[in-house]
């Protein structure tokens, strides 16, 4: 493995223990600990599908406990569940 590929990999690894210790988090520690880019955090913000907070105009913020709880309501379903519940339908 590369010299930069690793040093890549353990600072993904100090972001994402440092801000599963944090309550609050900013753009890119919300980033970080999705696996998105801020730039898909920040749409995901102006369309008001992730909930953050942005007091008195300032800097977007969110909270651990809120991003978990979406990231856990929007998942895919695999084909052998998709499938299971259209058996369940059909019967």
């Amino acid at each position: 493995m590369e010299k930069i590929t690793i040093l890549e990999r353990l600072d993904r690894i100090e972001n994402l223990i440092t801000s599963t210790r944090k309550e609050i988090l900013t753009v890119d520690e919300v980033a970080s600990y999705l696996n998105y880019k801020p730039s898909y955090i920040y749409k995901l913000t102006s369309r008001g599908e992730i909930p953050y907070s942005k007091p008195k105009g300032g800097s977007i913020f969110f909270q651990l406990s809120e991003i978990i709880e979406w990231a856990k309501q929007n998942h895919s379903a695999s084909d052998s569940q998709i499938e299971n519940k259209a058996l369940r339908r059909t019967l």
